[in-house]
């Protein structure tokens, strides 16, 4: 239902909006026996965009992903041929964009490069795919994190490292840290100075499993090591993220050291 007129942050065309959760209803729908939350839903973050941008956010990202990830959030177990993972890697990506686009709290991070999202997003609702030079990983809470809140033992890493290097960030660079229910994601954009070296210092990583640049294989979900709940705030300090930014993830690019530096 429309609700209000001003300019769509994602086409930039001024007319009527409507409301965008960036959690769907579908992902609700899945993980709502389990939902930790008073209400049993989880809170809302409304987006305003119009109606053509929801349609077509919907048709090529939403309605394809949600066959594929229902299980993936809920830790069931499932196999992941080359075209369910581009599904999934393209859903991830879209949302982050989406929120840094569109969202208030994205709007107050991203202040400089806003005009690059948009023309990634443009070009991943023409083709389906991430942008070129993206990486995207996935990994899933243990299950008794999410249904008791309980964590997992002490284990080899430490509070402030993740065990993963940050990074390294140029102009055109984004990265994002985020956590749905019983997901954890990692993406980065960027050059190959940003992504290529990432790719090559998470290989043997079992925490998260990558699915895009793609290796050509069936993935096997879940990944061999289920995460702490602590995982989210350990991989954001790796990848210098501040505190301020834990929930969202949204990266500075001052924050990171170009490969080389001391």
């Amino acid at each position: 239902m429309v609700e209000r007129h001003g300019e769509c942050p994602v086409c930039l065309v001024s007319g009527p909006l409507t409301t965008e959760d960036w959690i769907p209803q579908w992902v609700r729908n899945t993980i709502i026996e389990d939902a930790p939350w008073p209400d049993q839903q989880p809170p809302r973050t409304v987006t305003w965009i119009c109606s053509t941008c929801n349609h077509r956010l919907g048709r090529v990202f939403e309605d394809k992903a949600a066959r594929v990830m229902r299980p993936m959030f809920t830790v069931g177990e499932l196999v992941l041929p080359m075209k369910d993972q581009r599904l999934v890697a393209g859903w991830i990506v879209k949302t982050n964009l989406v929120r840094a686009i569109a969202t208030d709290h994205g709007r107050k991070q991203i202040v400089a490069g806003r005009d690059n999202l948009r023309l990634w997003l443009e070009w991943m609702l023409a083709t389906g795919n991430p942008p070129p030079n993206t990486s995207v990983r996935v990994g899933c809470f243990d299950p008794s994190v999410l249904r008791n809140g309980e964590d997992l033992p002490e284990n080899e890493m430490d509070a402030a490292d993740f065990g993963i290097p940050a990074p390294y960030y140029d102009a055109f660079s984004f990265s994002c840290i985020s956590h749905l229910y019983g997901l954890l994601w990692e993406t980065v954009i960027g050059g190959l100075a940003s992504v290529e070296p990432l790719i090559d210092a998470t290989k043997g990583d079992r925490r998260l499993i990558r699915l895009w640049p793609q290796d050509g294989s069936e993935l096997t979900w879940p990944p061999d090591v289920l995460l702490p709940r602590r995982a989210h705030p350990q991989l954001c300090a790796a990848w210098k993220h501040s505190p301020d930014m834990y929930d969202s993830g949204w990266a500075r690019p001052e924050a990171a050291v170009p490969p080389g530096a001391a």
